[in-house]
């Protein structure tokens, strides 16, 4: 039997009584192992914990080969990025049709009730100045408001869309149209003697068109309704005037995504603005589509089908990405508690504690965005679950989420690869360059905003591509990437303001220039130089104090030693957390030794 025994640091026991256990290891330095008891930090269990570190780190293939185990959590990934994309596309395509009936309507509705609207002013164009729809007198004003009233009320005749009045039985006289105008309060504007007489202060006025007790079958004229209700228009005053009404449609292009009709009320605001009082009177019309629920009946089994796999999918994506969560975090939970005890022997045996870098590596980050990628899909899903059987309409919500989703969970493939030297140094160098880039883009952020104001206080008045602080950034950012150079050269005309125009020159060639030939190539080069020391280290020689420790187990997966490990029993966790071992370790100037 072994017998344990004290011996002081002074050296009052016999030397040839108190022999101590030590070894040297990689940092020459002697090393004395703690007994107390039962428990003991002998060779057998330092090397223990060499090869769970060892192990920790390791790739699924090795720990495979080590433990003779099927890698769960690589197996799970595989099939959570292959659930999130089937299950994103499918959404997607729903979403997109969505999306595209409310547009397709926008552009009818124009069509139907904007006299004059041509197929080229759907066409989306950066020139906002160009090809602006509006009115200059005051009969167009007129015959735009008698055009969209008499469409209105035989828009179940004329319209190929399936429209509707928004009342309940649909049946005549329809639903007023509603006429508001904003306005000051009181002014005066005589030109000739140059007299301006305002009150700013707006007021707000809305009122039908028609009555239900007095509908008139006839075609509707504006002039002739404001003399019978001697109203008139001042347009020295006038801010804007709106008219609305209201549609009821049915989207049916959702039943090819195996979801149901969806029935909606579009809100219709034709606007008159202006504002501006400068003769010309911009015209738009907004078209908000609000859901209603729908009494739909589907004569077909195979559609009812259909969506219940849809929402068995759902389902099935929640108890994946649930699963890979609970084994992420077990992991990251694992490697926490390994820290702590990597640590403590540090403190221990080396008397120093671990760096910062190292501790930090037994927190895997990749586990991290795995589990924040499984909690927003998660997310997505139950809210795709919850409002999927009202059909509705608002999924901007849930899109976002699942698309964070899906791009983090093909992010998270990115961990295995680290594994590999050939792939890895993508992954190191966007980690290493990082600190530098980030001062980089601090610095070149000031150039950058200095230019954008710049941009949008002097160019901003005759440029329409300056027209706002954030239109100057995006232009400007364009610019950096060499799109549309000419066009923002030649949008600026000199009969607009000849300083202005030479001003311009001046600030885009500069800021060309500069961001292209200088800071784009010290950004480039700052990365580059940050790829080249990596490949330089890649030898081996910047090995930490960790990798030392690692590097003494020289035991390979197949050596069968990994699968050899208790998973029950005292082992060197169990040791540090001892409470006599604890209370041992806080006096440095004891040891203990072994005596036959």
């Amino acid at each position: 039997r072994e017998m344990v025994g004290v011996c002081n640091m002074e050296g009052e026991n016999d030397e040839d009584e108190c022999k101590l256990i030590t070894s040297h290891d990689s940092y020459q330095r002697q090393q004395t192992y703690c007994t107390l008891g039962d428990n003991m930090a002998t060779p057998h269990m330092e090397e223990k914990l060499r090869r769970r570190v060892k192990f920790f780190f390791m790739n699924p293939c090795e720990k495979r080969r080590a433990k003779g185990k099927v890698p769960w959590k690589l197996g799970v990934q595989f099939l959570k990025i292959v659930m999130l994309t089937v299950q994103l596309v499918l959404f997607s395509y729903y979403q997109f049709g969505m999306v595209n009936f409310e547009r397709d309507n926008k552009s009818s509705f124009r069509h139907l009730f904007l006299d004059g609207w041509e197929r080229d002013d759907d066409t989306p164009t950066y020139d906002k100045y160009h090809g602006t729809y509006a009115i200059y007198t005051t009969q167009a004003f007129y015959q735009h408001i008698d055009y969209a009233v008499n469409h209105y009320r035989n828009v179940e005749d004329e319209a190929i869309g399936s429209y509707g009045f928004d009342s309940i039985n649909n049946t005549l006289p329809p639903p007023p149209v509603t006429l508001c105008q904003k306005r000051y309060s009181s002014g005066m504007l005589i030109p000739f003697n140059d007299t301006v007489v305002v009150n700013t202060t707006s007021v707000t006025e809305c009122v039908d068109l028609w009555k239900t007790d007095t509908y008139n079958h006839s075609l509707f004229s504006i002039e002739q309704w404001l003399t019978d209700n001697n109203l008139t228009i001042q347009w020295d005053r006038i801010i804007n005037l709106k008219l609305k009404f209201a549609l009821k449609c049915i989207h049916l292009e959702a039943l090819d995504y195996s979801f149901l009709p969806d029935c909606y009320r579009f809100n219709i605001v034709i606007t008159f603005d202006n504002h501006g009082h400068n003769g010309k009177v911009n015209v738009d019309l907004e078209a908000e589509a609000t859901y209603i629920h729908c009494t739909a009946t589907i004569l077909n089994e195979k559609f009812d089908n259909q969506h219940k796999w849809l929402v068995v999918l759902d389902a099935f994506v929640i108890l994946v990405c649930a699963v890979s969560s609970i084994l992420c975090i077990r992991s990251l939970r694992r490697g926490t508690r390994l820290k702590v005890d990597t640590d403590k022997f540090f403190q221990q045996y080396y008397a120093k504690r671990l760096s910062w870098q190292d501790r930090v590596r037994f927190i895997d980050f990749w586990y991290v965005m795995i589990v924040c990628n499984d909690v927003l899909t998660i997310m997505g899903s139950s809210l795709k679950i919850a409002v999927a059987p009202e059909a509705h309409h608002n999924y901007d919500i849930c899109s976002i989420l699942l698309g964070f989703g899906v791009m983090l969970a093909w992010f998270g493939i990115l961990r295995y690869l680290t594994f590999f030297a050939n792939y890895n140094i993508l992954i190191l160098t966007l980690k290493s360059s990082l600190p530098n880039v980030l001062r980089f883009c601090l610095c070149a952020g000031f150039i950058y905003f200095g230019f954008a104001f710049f941009g949008w206080a002097v160019l901003g008045p005759y440029h329409y591509k300056f027209q706002t602080l954030s239109i100057s950034s995006e232009a400007m950012f364009s610019l950096i990437n060499g799109d549309d150079m000419f066009a923002t050269f030649e949008a600026m005309s000199p009969e607009s303001s000849p300083l202005v125009w030479f001003f311009s020159r001046i600030y885009l060639y500069i800021f060309i220039s500069l961001f292209i030939y200088v800071v784009l190539s010290l950004f480039i080069a700052v990365i580059m130089d940050t790829y080249e020391n990596i490949k330089a280290s890649r030898d081996g020689t910047d090995l930490t104090e960790l990798d030392e420790f690692m590097k003494q187990c020289t035991d390979c997966p197949e050596s069968g030693k990994f699968r050899a490990e208790p998973t029950s029993g005292c082992n060197l966790c169990c040791c540090f957390e001892n409470t006599r071992l604890t209370s041992f370790m806080t006096d440095p100037f004891t040891q203990v030794t072994v005596v036959n």
